[in-house]
């Protein structure tokens, strides 16, 4: 359907949309929503964002601030309302009670709880006037994790890469730490906080020993988990920082440090995942997490673990982040990609963004 907008409510839902953001870091795995209340002056009377899972949706705030004035407002908000009940009660009947007269909201739910569900005619039903599509596409963005999982069972999957202007992402020895700058690295902390996993490989453990968690932003922490296939690393759990930095995640109800691996002596481990072929099919470890509501993925590796899973076409985005500087040919390479013999075959993105961080250049591409 085609609904005509004005600037008026480009502007209120592009607040909507700012209000979103309030969650980015708290919400999961809950998608970020952002609602704004107008009365028939244009005048703001309540906003609200949904700030954590089991607690009130954005309408509930934006209703709750607004109290008697919600009567004949207009709600704006970037996320459908929903029909169902989950943790908290239904949207829509709040807004029905409340006496909203019309409510816009940005994009439909791709959650089959509500998209399958009578919530727009239950509305239309109530004398609620309905339209949407006004910044879909931006609306979009603030849930690229959440959107993927309900329209294609597959969680987002980013990469994120540091590396000389030449290409190279450690010396001949190993040593990594540290190419880019500060910047980049309190910039790859947001990236982290965004995400409900981080993945990594055994390799990038027994060089570095890093902790894959946040340490800069409050909210949420993620699950880590390092692909070991051999399982070896269960004998060494106590000399990791990721098992002496980890803790519950409510979403698995297991420690937030996780080893996937083949190795069926382990197959019970508490802190163990089991995957018989998972070196030759990565896809099972983010059916796994597609299956635990985990929607935003973030690989942090080296060059043959990140590519294994870019050969296996299972990456979304590359954030790359370029200093500038050289390591020169001894050094080790981006990626490690098989040749390709005619340009046709060219492993090909599409340039999502370019930005200076600092004094280095962070570039995102992606595949659509």
């Amino acid at each position: 359907m085609n609904f005509i907008f004005t600037s008026q409510d480009e502007c209120f839902m592009r607040r909507a949309l700012e209000l979103a953001l309030l969650g980015q870091y708290t919400a999961r795995p809950n998608p970020i929503v952002g609602a704004v209340l107008v009365n028939s002056l244009g005048q703001i009377i309540g906003e609200g964002a949904h700030l954590k899972s089991g607690e009130p949706h954005a309408e509930i705030h934006a209703l709750k601030q607004a109290g008697e004035l919600a009567r004949g407002a207009t709600c704006y908000v970037t996320l459908e309302p929903c029909s169902h009940t989950g943790k908290t009660g239904p949207c829509v009947d709040a807004l029905i009670q409340a006496g909203v007269s019309k409510i816009i909201f940005a994009m439909r739910d791709p959650n089959p709880l509500v998209k399958n569900n009578s919530g727009l005619e239950k509305l239309t039903q109530a004398g609620i006037k309905i339209s949407w599509g006004l910044l879909e596409q931006e609306a979009r963005d603030l849930n690229p994790g959440f959107i993927s999982r309900m329209e294609r069972s597959k969680p987002y999957v980013r990469a994120k890469i540091a590396a000389s202007l030449d290409g190279k992402t450690a010396l001949s020895n190993g040593q990594s730490q540290w190419i880019t700058s500060p910047e980049s690295r309190l910039d790859v902390q947001t990236l982290r906080a965004k995400s409900d996993v981080i993945i990594s490989g055994s390799g990038t453990v027994r060089l570095d020993n890093p902790s894959l968690n946040v340490r800069e932003i409050t909210g949420l922490q993620p699950v880590r988990i390092i692909c070991n296939t051999s399982g070896d690393l269960f004998k060494n759990l106590e000399n990791l920082n990721l098992y002496t930095t980890q803790e519950l995640n409510k979403i698995l109800n297991k420690p937030n440090f996780l080893i996937a691996h083949s190795n069926i002596y382990y197959q019970n481990h508490e802190q163990g995942l089991y995957f018989p072929d998972l070196k030759n099919n990565l896809k099972n470890l983010l059916n796994f997490c597609d299956e635990k509501n985990l929607n935003n993925i973030l690989i942090e590796a080296g060059s043959i673990f990140t590519s294994a899973f870019l050969n296996q076409d299972l990456i979304d985005e590359l954030w790359i982040y370029m200093a500038p500087c050289f390591l020169g040919s001894g050094a080790r390479d981006m990626l490690n990609l098989p040749e390709i013999l005619n340009l046709d075959q060219a492993n090909r993105w599409k340039i999502k963004s370019i930005q200076l961080i600092g004094p280095d250049v962070r570039v995102v591409l992606t595949r659509s």
